[in-house]
């Protein structure tokens, strides 16, 4: 904002004419693009930056959607490729001494 703000009072110093003089104006804002201002290149740049962003979000999207299908034709062959199995570890310690060999009474 304050580069953007020099940039401003630099070319402000430069100009021959009133803020009332339309036609005065109206040139000098024709001639400045947007781009080249300080604020404006920030600006600009953020939003190459979003830009690239999204076109990598929605390729990853893309790829999870291939290997979601990939998967759906495993399953349909009979593979279980890439299934999670859930294991329950929460094991009663009563019930391992219930299995014992009997020796323990």
């Amino acid at each position: 904002m304050t580069a953007n703000a020099l940039f401003i009072e630099k070319h402000r110093t430069q100009v021959r004419f009133a803020p009332s003089d339309r036609e005065g104006v109206e040139g000098f804002l024709r001639d400045m693009r947007v781009e080249e201002t300080p604020l404006g290149a920030f600006v600009e740049g953020m939003r190459k930056v979003a830009e690239e962003k999204a076109r990598v979000v929605e390729e990853g999207r893309r790829e999870e959607g291939a290997r979601e299908k990939e998967g759906e034709k495993e399953k349909g062959k009979g593979g279980r490729r890439g299934e999670v199995v859930a294991v329950d570890e929460d094991v009663d310690e009563d019930e391992d001494e219930d299995m014992g060999d009997g020796d323990d009474e």
